[in-house]
């Protein structure tokens, strides 16, 4: 993955722990401009949008990401909140089953560490930006 496409998500994932969420999906937004494939922007702003309630343009994302992967657990499990929220439960049900059997075979991250992961992120960008120094 080239080095801007990492940078310009790192940025949607510090607008996004900032509160400002317009900023976050114009950047991730960005991303998929570049790569249509990128299935952690898809999964951001699909985040955004359930916190936003524009349900159906999350569900799009959500649908097009397990659709390029099927064994990403967190686009499973935000799509089972959707359906939640919209009163489909036997769907949600059964995508919060897969996001379940994904998440347990060891190569996803737990539901538990998806807030952690923000901020990991955060500040991992946050280090990564400083500028370095020398000893003289």
């Amino acid at each position: 993955m080239p080095i801007y496409i990492i940078i310009i998500l790192k940025l949607g994932l510090l607008k996004e722990a900032e509160g400002n969420l317009q900023d976050a999906l114009l950047k991730y937004e960005k991303v998929l401009t570049v790569d249509g494939n990128h299935t952690s922007s898809l999964i951001r702003m699909a985040a955004i949008y359930i916190q936003l309630e524009k349900l159906e343009l999350a569900e799009v994302n959500l649908r097009a990401a397990v659709h390029l992967d099927p064994s990403l657990h967190e686009a499973w499990y935000y799509l089972g909140v959707v359906y939640e929220k919209t009163s489909r439960l036997e769907k949600s049900a059964e995508c919060f089953v897969t996001a379940l059997e994904f998440e347990n075979t060891g190569s996803a991250r737990p539901f538990g560490a998806l807030p952690r992961k923000l901020e990991h992120d955060e500040l991992t960008f946050l280090k990564d930006t400083r500028p370095p120094t020398f000893n003289v």
